[in-house]
């Protein structure tokens, strides 16, 4: 166990728990040109240089921005002028540019660079030939900084930056940053605590579930929704180590069977699953079922994933029909809760009615298909429940769903039956949700759509609210 954070005292749900400003935030090493004010998306519509260096912002008020000082000192220190034409492709000078904004503060801002040398930097990621060594090249040879700073240094940095660096979706494209303390947050697959952002790049961490004095504090670095295999390799490819908590050691995922397929065998009902997930560069052979003796190659398993995967790609997500078709197809060979058919389910449960633009196309939806958003909504609750209790976002957009979806079922028994004890009950079940919802979404920034859907759904409960009080 390394460096950790833990509770001094107990914690209630929902708690904001830390709120913290990045030390350093920058573009992504391979990207298109961005503003580097803003870090928003350069076009030719919004395209100016620096005055000063020639890198691309999108204003004056950007190219004042502070943050753009570092990259804007050394091209000019260099008489250097950045000359950028293509816009619409990866432009191999901003791999250096968050690398030199953290190199920067060597000399210019000793705290900042003195936080940054103690976060972890144990990255084996980096082989020659690749991301580092060209900016290690271009640092040295392009912006003339070899007896500035070393190879050492320079891939330090860059190893702080990929194990440290949180995304930020605030922007189109996201772009990264680098928070002190919650560097020291650690990794769970069931964690305890959920990342929010502020419009301004403040990272927020609040506590997913009430926590006890000592117990350590964690976030989870992966999508909560991946598979074991995935998570694992994810972690190992970009954090350097490999996950042994207690969801990754149990090949069930806490009889969920996010990764199991069904078993093939006759009439069998049971899972297929290899006896674990935890020996990656050696793994198991075979899957086995768990209810006979059926089993199956671990070859055969991933030329499956790969092919509905690919099928999964390849799907137009703006058609409910084909959604349907690939569902209803995939569920004779997945497990109810395989993390492919649960992609589909996310994906039918926003798109039948698409309730979160505009409340009208759910009148519009068959009864039949209200009832299929209905069922995704409840079954990916119950997931969400037993595997990722602490994640806020996600629970939150899906209560959203199944507020609306209870809505307009209530809606249409008003129109046939007046009102009746049966659409009050779905009535006041759907404000239940949509409460909750709030509760779990109270934190996001309005420009992000989980806070658009709070808004939203801030609005639809004081709506509901009256209908009930006036009925």
């Amino acid at each position: 166990m390394g460096r950790y954070l833990s509770a001094t005292k107990d914690i209630n749900k929902n708690a904001i728990i830390l709120k913290e400003n990045p030390i350093i935030f920058g573009p992504f090493q391979e990207t298109q040109p961005v503003c580097l004010g803003c870090n928003q998306e350069i076009t030719f519509k919004n395209f100016r240089k620096c005055s000063k260096c020639g890198w691309p912002v999108c204003s004056k008020k950007c190219e004042e921005n502070p943050c753009h000082i570092p990259e804007c000192f050394y091209t000019r220190q260099n008489d250097i002028q950045i000359s950028i034409k293509h816009l619409n492709y990866v432009n191999p000078y901003y791999q250096c540019i968050t690398p030199l904004r953290c190199l920067y503060q060597k000399t210019h801002n000793p705290l900042a660079w003195q936080k940054l040398m103690v976060l972890e930097s144990r990255y084996e990621g980096f082989k020659s030939g690749n991301q580092l060594d060209q900016t290690i090249d271009l640092i040295h040879n392009y912006f003339k900084l070899k007896t500035t700073f070393s190879k050492e240094e320079i891939t330090k940095i860059c190893n702080i930056i990929a194990i440290n660096s949180h995304e930020i979706p605030i922007s189109e494209p996201p772009f990264i940053a680098i928070y002190e303390k919650t560097s020291f947050f650690e990794h769970n697959c069931v964690a305890n605590c959920c990342k929010s952002f502020t419009n301004s790049g403040s990272i927020l961490i609040t506590s997913g579930t009430a926590i006890k004095n000592g117990d350590h504090l964690s976030i989870c670095y992966t999508d909560a929704l991946w598979n074991t295999t995935n998570r694992r390799k994810f972690l190992f490819e970009t954090k350097s180590f490999w996950c042994f908590c207690q969801r990754c050691s149990d090949p069930t995922e806490f009889g969920t069977f996010l990764s199991g397929f069904k078993c093939q065998s006759g009439n069998c009902e049971g899972c297929l699953l290899p006896r674990s997930f935890l020996q990656m560069e050696n793994p198991d052979p075979l899957w086995y079922c768990n209810k006979c003796d059926y089993t199956v190659s671990n070859i055969l398993v991933n030329t499956l994933i790969e092919k509905i995967s690919g099928d999964i790609h390849k799907l137009d997500k703006k058609s409910v029909i084909d959604c349907k078709k690939l569902f209803h197809k995939l569920k004779g060979v997945l497990t109810t809760h395989n993390f492919l058919l649960v992609e589909i389910k996310l994906m039918l449960s926003q798109l039948i009615g698409i309730s979160y633009s505009d409340d009208s196309l759910l009148a519009g939806v068959t009864d039949e298909d209200l009832d299929l958003k209905l069922v995704l909504c409840k079954d990916l609750m119950k997931l969400t429940d037993t595997l990722i209790t602490g994640e806020r976002r996600l629970r939150g957009l899906i209560l959203f769903e199944l507020h609306c979806g209870l809505a307009e079922k209530a809606r249409r028994i008003f129109n046939c039956d007046g009102i009746t004890g049966e659409a009050l009950s779905i009535f006041k079940e759907s404000i239940k949700h949509v409460t909750e919802c709030i509760e779990m979404l109270k934190y996001e920034p309005d420009i992000l759509p989980e806070g658009k859907t709070c808004s939203q759904a801030r609005k639809n409960l004081i709506e509901m609210k009256c209908l009930i009080e006036n009925s």
